[in-house]
């Protein structure tokens, strides 16, 4: 199954990189297409617009064909036919050729004529080429991309807000029962008050109730709203999951603490969870218990007193939705309170499958009672404040020797800044400054000396 959700999560994640670089391509060929184009148009200046064959048009640069020039290409044409010394009658051939009509050059050859117009009007400044794009692969996948998380935001919000409300119908009867006011609302309305704190965070509380402060039930829900940890999902498992916190009286709960848990994750929850891992050392199965639990706990005779026949029962039919149970009195929710019981379960993969969980909820309520009835025997009292007086040592060790670390960088600190200050001074002033922070360091010791001898 984890080897499936992984490969899924993969292929989700490559198939978004690869449209992201498919449109992010299709941009580059747009770009390359666009510099082609406005080439061709600048290229496309120098030619005639009314002949097929590209033939060079006649610029106002090129100079202007002259009588002169024809008359002189007609000399050496004459040259070339007759000789001086041999022929008579040259001298009419080598008179210089009238010069003919501008006008009628211009009139039979209008390129001429456009080129002379062309000469005498002023040189406009060129426009830069006009580019229209008729595609936007990039824009419309960043577009798609951002309305399909919109729609995924509203439909996850939608999934659990039912689920959470499907939670508060099956729990709130129960939490009547048991408590006077239940979330905002009094017993007497018996509706449900399920407070939204987050996108995937609900909560509800019930107070009114003999052995207890109160209880907080929070539900813990994926994040279906955010498109990014659906995907990361895929590969990394997350589940919804309840957990049930109850606050005990100081007086109706004895020191100890006691913990049932999966036995895949008894190393993380010991690394959790400090008063597990410095208090009960021993992990220990029972024949009747299924072996996927383990049952942490400070003293052996906790577990027939609070793993009883009914709750084995429990435990074992609901095996797939049960996470951990954890008793303590070392502050582990709030350090206001100390004694607490919390439950935590998993939510049924379906709203309608709720009904699931009403009986670890049951069992849970349950727990209020049993611990508040049940009493340690002298020896366990006896073993219980040597560990809470052993347990006192070592935090106030653990206190003291961060006071003195605390200690030691604030005087580092303050030779670091004396340092700095020698630095800034000058020669003189600076062996005054050391001469008397050695009559200070000096009276120092001899006070301290005077101290000892005392």
């Amino acid at each position: 199954m984890a080897t499936t959700r992984f490969a899924l999560g993969s292929i989700s994640i490559i198939a978004l990189l690869l449209v992201l670089l498919f449109a992010q391509t299709q941009a580059k060929v747009l770009n390359a297409d666009r510099n082609v184009l406005n080439r061709l148009e600048d290229n496309s200046e120098f030619y005639d617009e009314d002949e097929a064959s590209p033939t060079p048009v006649v610029t106002a640069d090129k100079p202007k064909p002259t009588t002169q020039t024809k008359t002189h290409t007609k000399q050496k044409h004459v040259s070339e036919e007759y000789d001086e010394d041999e022929f008579v009658g040259f001298e009419q051939f080598s008179k210089p050729a009238q010069p003919e009509d501008d006008n009628e050059f211009e009139e039979t050859n209008p390129r001429y004529k456009n080129a002379k117009t062309d000469e005498q009007a002023p040189t406009a400044a060129k426009k830069p080429p006009v580019y229209v794009r008729t595609n936007y692969y990039l824009e419309i996948t960043y577009i798609g991309i951002i309305i399909f998380y919109g729609i995924n935001f509203f439909f996850g919000r939608s999934a659990n807000s039912t689920i959470a409300k499907a939670w508060g119908r099956i729990a709130s009867p129960i939490l009547f029962e048991q408590f006077s006011k239940v979330g905002e609302t009094s017993a007497d309305t018996k509706t449900v008050a399920v407070v939204q704190e987050n996108q995937y965070q609900y909560r509800l509380r019930a107070t009114g109730r003999a052995n207890t402060v109160g209880l907080q039930s929070t539900l813990t829900l994926r994040k279906r709203h955010d498109l990014l940890s659906m995907l990361l999902e895929l590969i990394w498992e997350a589940q919804d999951t309840v957990t049930i916190d109850i606050i005990m009286n100081d007086d109706a709960m004895e020191p100890f603490v006691f913990a049932v848990v999966k036995k895949k994750e008894e190393k993380k929850f010991r690394k959790n969870n400090t008063d597990i891992s410095s208090l009960a050392s021993t992990s220990t199965t029972l024949e009747d218990l299924s072996p996927s639990f383990v049952v942490l706990s400070e003293l052996g005779e906790l577990v027939p007193a609070l793993l009883r026949t009914p709750i084995i029962d429990a435990l074992n039919k609901n095996e797939q939705l049960f996470v951990s149970m954890h008793f303590s009195d070392q502050g582990a929710v709030s350090p206001t309170y100390k004694k607490m019981l919390r439950f935590v379960f998993k939510l049924p993969p379906s709203a309608n499958e709720m009904e699931k969980l009403l009986t670890l909820t049951k069992m849970a309520l349950h727990y209020i009672d049993l611990i508040a009835n049940y009493k340690l025997s002298p020896g366990g009292k006896v073993v219980v404040e040597k560990h809470r007086i052993k347990l006192a040592e070592t935090a106030a060790k653990a206190t003291m020797t961060e006071r003195q670390e605390a200690i030691q960088q604030r005087k580092l600190e303050k030779l670091q800044k004396e340092k700095k200050a020698l630095e800034t001074l000058s020669p003189d002033e600076r062996k005054k400054r050391e001469e008397k922070m050695a009559k200070n360091e000096a009276k120092k010791a001899q006070k301290s000396k005077f101290k000892i001898m005392k």
